[in-house]
């Protein structure tokens, strides 16, 4: 299996998937900005690794939203009700995890600062009422490609209890779910 390393960017109509693809040490960026291309891309790595930051409470229920054909106007509808404070929902669709945030449970920007990153904010509006111009996506990209970043970092700083996790899974015999599951 293949890790990939994902985070999106919810706009009242438009949606970035951006990824991280690790396979055989070689690391290939995807952006994605279709919600059907969104919908492809997680038929061809539905049995991968998918790593994130705040994840299981926010990227993992937008993919789920992309696959079931959502429209980018639905898709923001449901990140407003997630960063509103639903977070009850649960993923319905096979999705082999794991939440970053469940180990290091400070924001993605903490992290960048701790580390000594500069910190990358969008200037453009998420509920900017227009489609983003060409320009504007450059500058979502930019964003986008700094958290994956930083997530990356975090991945490989924990890469020790995600591997401990997989050997465990496979000595148990349990399920892939297991993964997402606490460290006890």
């Amino acid at each position: 299996n293949n890790i990939v390393v994902f985070d999106f960017e919810v706009f009242s109509h438009d949606i970035l998937l951006g990824a991280l693809i690790v396979a055989n040490d070689k690391v290939d960026a995807v952006q994605l900005w279709n919600v059907k291309d969104i919908a492809q891309f997680y038929e061809l790595h539905k049995t991968d690794f998918w790593i994130g930051h705040n994840n299981e409470s926010y990227d993992n229920l937008i993919l789920e939203g992309c696959v079931n054909g959502l429209s980018e106007e639905a898709l923001k509808a449901l990140s407003d009700k997630i960063i509103g404070g639903n977070r009850w929902m649960k993923l319905k669709m096979p999705l082999y995890y794991f939440d970053l945030m469940k180990s290091k449970f400070y924001s993605l920007k903490s992290l960048e600062a701790y580390m000594g990153k500069s910190i990358e904010e969008t200037p453009i509006d998420f509920n900017q009422p227009t489609k983003l111009t060409e320009e504007q996506r450059k500058l979502v990209e930019e964003y986008n490609l700094a958290d994956l970043d930083q997530t990356y970092d975090d991945f490989f700083e924990l890469k020790n209890e995600f591997v401990l996790r997989i050997e465990m899974i496979k000595e148990f015999n349990l399920s892939m779910n297991a993964l997402q599951m606490t460290g006890t």
